[in-house]
């Protein structure tokens, strides 16, 4: 599975990586507030959080008992809230 970065121009998109990490579809993904991290949130049941820098895995987040739907950064870049099928609402800090 592939999640693939593109940078916007004036006229054009320019290709920028692909992160390969989930096993399974990704739902939903999300830019830090500084936009040097991405997370994302699979049907893996994983939440995935990649360094744009490196453009590898930074950290490897299960926890969910199923597929994860939602993910989001805490307006100060510090946390972030993940909801999935398990009907469970998980936070995590930095």
């Amino acid at each position: 599975s592939s999640r693939v970065l593109w940078t916007l121009a004036v006229t054009q998109l320019k290709f920028i990586a692909t992160l390969r990490g989930h096993v399974g579809a990704v739902y939903q993904v999300n830019w830090s507030a500084d936009s040097r991290l991405l997370v994302s949130g699979s049907k893996d049941s994983t939440m995935k959080v990649w360094d744009l820098k490196t453009k590898k895995m930074a950290m490897d987040l299960p926890g969910h008992a199923d597929e994860v739907y939602s993910v989001d950064w805490s307006p100060d870049g510090e946390k972030v809230a993940s909801g999935g099928k398990d009907r469970i609402l998980k936070l995590w800090r930095s």
